[in-house]
């Protein structure tokens, strides 16, 4: 076995580790001993898109044997989604106990930050994840809880994820990266790159600037910047300090913060995204479009370097300036989200797809039937699992039929993600079945503090429940609740087709569709993250061109495109043409064979000149070994 030296640390908030797939041998097992694996191997660290993703490149990265450590805080109460009478969403929260999928690493004196004026002490898990050829990334999950002396301001700092106060937002955020770079020089660790996923790990930059006695160039050679959402409220803007509740980042954090801080973070406000791009040598988004929109935004403009190019057209000795920001296109882990039937199907006839999971890319030596008949396996077992829990979901119409079109839409609730675009016109919708029949299958929990994506949520299950046009027509829905990794791994291999109807600009990649992609689900989707690099073949793109509908919450031309292409398009091939929606489906593998991690993690490694600590990682003949 290989050992791995951990030359990168990636630093992330959250970590969705456990695939349904990766518990499952073969198409063979039944569905009731799936759920049951399932339930004793879950590890809910995750929140939504970021962590699945993260836990991603995680898993691609230990069947690379890339020298990676990681460090995430360790949740101990995530919630489950309650639906009232009115269709609100409130949360009821649950503890869980993910300690017992790990190991306590030795501490004779814990590591501590100091907050508030006091030490905080933080604990150290551990949990190996094993890549293909059993290669280990160390997993090191960050504690505070029964290490602080029963103070319950400090215990609930690693409670639930993503609390909605400032005051445990900044502290949270210190627990990873300023505790997480303490707990890796404990352990004796010395990372050549560290790498930030998102800006919620940008306090690590704040622990560097101390470590190398506030060299910021120093540190930016180490420090590489993944950054995950165009949304402005997606990135973390704090006071520096509230003479009211005395919970600014300065207040908070005292001597941890230097004196240059607002050259560093912002002016007025604290902001975590600009921390990030002043202490990173790189800043990358996760796609093409994504890189574009990231360019105009303010934070971006304010704290990117600039690039100077002579502009031919305007003449000798005529300037202008750019800021370029990095993109490689987010992937997923194949293992994790390609279901049985279709593993079997890719070691038939796509020889090396295990090793090189971008060889999907020949979908075309698979035959037609063949390809069908694997979507058949993974469909009966979706409809078989959609009918057993038909008592937990709100619906319309009977139960689900396996010879009757289906399409998914599962993800965060979200304003910009329109999941209620689908019953814009209901009228619409019912002529487009054309009395062969639709059904929709819907999941997805909307942030705790997110009042506009609990109203979508709410819009949705009001039309469900009392439409009287759609209780009587051809269209059958389920919304299931409490999405998970396991409700996604169901859906993105079961699904005919997969739904996605962002506002263009506004989805930074979305994986989703990936994962249904790699399980031959083909993609019907607005012109948006990683589908705008893609959608020659594999789908169908609906509504206006991106830059037509930039920023648009339109819903009109969006929706009827929808209805127009499922009625004259969708729907016939899929009735009618086996042959034709079979190549379709050839289109989408294609897809899962770009939309990869392992492809991903290769970008990472060419782009940002990772080789060296490769290198030197593969040179050593010793490591440090978490015991």
């Amino acid at each position: 076995m290989a050992v791995n030296p951990c030359r990168i640390a990636y630093f992330s908030m959250e970590a969705g580790l456990n695939g349904l797939w990766s518990l499952i041998e073969n198409r063979r097992i039944p569905l009731p001993e799936i759920l049951r694996r399932w339930q004793g191997d879950e590890i809910p660290i995750y929140s939504g898109g970021l962590g699945v993703l993260s836990g991603c490149q995680i898993k691609a990265a230990a069947d690379m044997e890339l020298p990676m450590i990681v460090m995430v805080p360790l949740y101990d109460r995530f919630f489950l989604q309650n639906l009232a009478t009115n269709n609100w969403q409130s949360e009821n929260y649950v503890h869980y106990n993910p300690r017992t999928h790990m190991s306590l690493l030795p501490q004779k004196d814990p590591v501590t930050v100091r907050i508030q004026g006091r030490e905080v002490a933080i604990r150290a898990w551990h949990k190996d994840i094993i890549g293909r050829t059993d290669f280990r990334i160390p997993l090191i999950g960050l504690d505070t809880r029964e290490v602080n002396n029963g103070q319950a301001h400090d215990e609930q700092i690693t409670g639930e994820i993503y609390k909605s106060d400032d005051y445990y937002k900044i502290v949270q955020r210190a627990v990873l990266g300023i505790g997480g770079a303490r707990v890796l020089e404990k352990l004796g660790y010395d990372p050549d790159v560290y790498h930030i996923n998102e800006g919620h790990g940008a306090f690590l930059i704040l622990e560097l600037l101390r470590k190398y006695n506030q060299n910021l160039e120093r540190v930016r050679e180490k420090v590489i910047f993944t950054t995950h959402t165009p949304v402005p409220a997606g990135h973390d803007v704090f006071e520096y300090r509230r003479k009211d509740t005395n919970d600014g980042v300065e207040d908070i954090l005292g001597d941890l913060v230097p004196p240059n801080i607002r050259e560093l973070a912002g002016k007025e406000k604290f902001n975590l995204t600009a921390l990030a791009i002043s202490g990173s040598r790189d800043v990358n988004a996760v796609s093409g479009f994504h890189a574009e929109i990231s360019a105009n935004m303010d934070v971006f403009r304010m704290y990117m370097p600039r690039t100077r190019y002579e502009d031919a057209e305007a003449g000798e000795g005529q300037a202008e300036e750019e800021i370029k920001v990095n993109y490689i296109t987010n992937g997923v882990h194949g293992l994790t989200w390609i279901a049985p039937e279709f593993r079997e199907l890719y070691d038939s006839h796509i020889p090396g797809w295990r090793e090189n999971p971008t060889l999907l890319e020949r979908a075309d030596a698979i035959p037609n039937n063949a390809i069908l008949r694997a979507h058949s396996i993974a469909k009966s077992r979706l409809v078989e699992y959609i009918n057993m829990i038909q008592g937990q979901t709100i619906g319309a119409g009977g139960e689900f039929d396996p010879d009757i079109f289906t399409m998914g839409f599962a993800r965060r609730v979200a304003l910009y993600k329109r999941g209620d675009l689908i019953f814009y016109d209901i009228q619409r919708l019912i002529e487009a079945a054309g009395g062969r029949g639709i059904q929709i299958v819907m999941a997805g929990k909307a942030h705790p503090s997110d009042t506009d994506g609990k109203g979508v949520l709410q819009r949705i299950l009001h039309t469900i429940k009392t439409d009287s046009s759609l209780q009587n027509s051809d269209i059958r829905i389920r919304y299931i609740p409490d999405y998970n990794m396991m409700i996604g791994a169901l859906l993105t291999s079961g699904c005919d087709a997969w739904l996605n109807t962002p506002v263009c600009g506004q989805e930074a990649s979305g994986t989703s569709g990936e994962k249904a992609a790699q399980n031959g689900v083909p993609h019907i989707s607005t012109p948006d993250g990683w589908w705008k690099e893609r959608m020659t073949e594999g789908g169908f793109t609906i509504g206006p061109a991106a830059d037509c509908c930039l920023n648009k919450f339109d819903y009109d031309p969006v929706a009827h495109d929808l209805y127009s292409q499922l009625e004259h398009l969708i729907m016939p091939w899929y009735y009618n043409d086996p042959t034709a929606w079979a190549q379709v489906m050839k289109g989408a593998i294609k897809n899962g064979g770009f939309g990869t991690a392992y492809r991903m993690m290769k970008q990472y490694e060419v782009l940002y000149d990772l080789e060296g600590a490769l290198r030197k990682a593969r040179a050593e003949n010793m490591a440090i070994v978490i015991q």
